[in-house]
């Protein structure tokens, strides 16, 4: 009994580091000049899909994040490059943490360079014609389809293919 316990335990911690992801270490000033987005966020896991609206706001030293729908406030996080803080707000989308919402949005949003260099061991970037892809050992575990060259303003694709769930983001700078 004591070894199928044990067995359990070890099989449980590994698949709590596989669904683990790291929150990426990227400085906002990273990001590029300082700007104000709107979003409309779609996600959509198994059968499950919700849609918000989002505010992006970029400066040298903070990236923060505000969503709502039909005038409620969701969530808000705000993120210094280090630390990810979460205000007050109803449960994230699906359930995700709200860690692999900012890395998500990091992924979509973050120049090459930056985003290989706050990768996990193993992981590489790779971006060709208006896909870019994470892969992990060699395998793409998300890939991001993007509209247009100016990734802020238009629409990006992610489809997180490991943990099953996929975010339509359709962005343009505020005016």
């Amino acid at each position: 009994m004591k070894r199928l316990v044990l067995a359990l335990c070890l099989l449980l911690s590994a698949c709590a580091s596989w669904f683990a992801l790291p929150l990426l270490k990227i400085q906002p000033a990273a990001l590029g000049p300082e700007r104000t987005v709107e979003q409309r966020v779609s996600f959509s896991r198994r059968d499950e899909s919700r849609s918000f609206d989002s505010v992006v706001e970029v400066s040298s030293d903070r990236l923060d994040v505000v969503a709502t729908a039909v005038g409620v406030r969701l969530f808000t996080l705000s993120y210094d490059g280090r630390t990810l803080t979460r205000g007050a707000g109803l449960p994230m989308p699906g359930g995700l943490p709200p860690e692999w919402v900012l890395n998500d949005l990091l992924y979509v949003y973050a120049p090459l360079d930056a985003l290989q260099t706050s990768l996990p061991d193993g992981w590489r970037v790779v971006d060709t014609d208006g896909t870019r892809r994470l892969l992990d050992s060699g395998k793409t575990i998300i890939e991001i389809r993007y509209s247009g060259a100016d990734h802020w303003n238009g629409r990006a694709e992610l489809e997180q293919k490991r943990l099953g769930y996929r975010l339509r983001i359709d962005s343009r700078e505020a005016e």
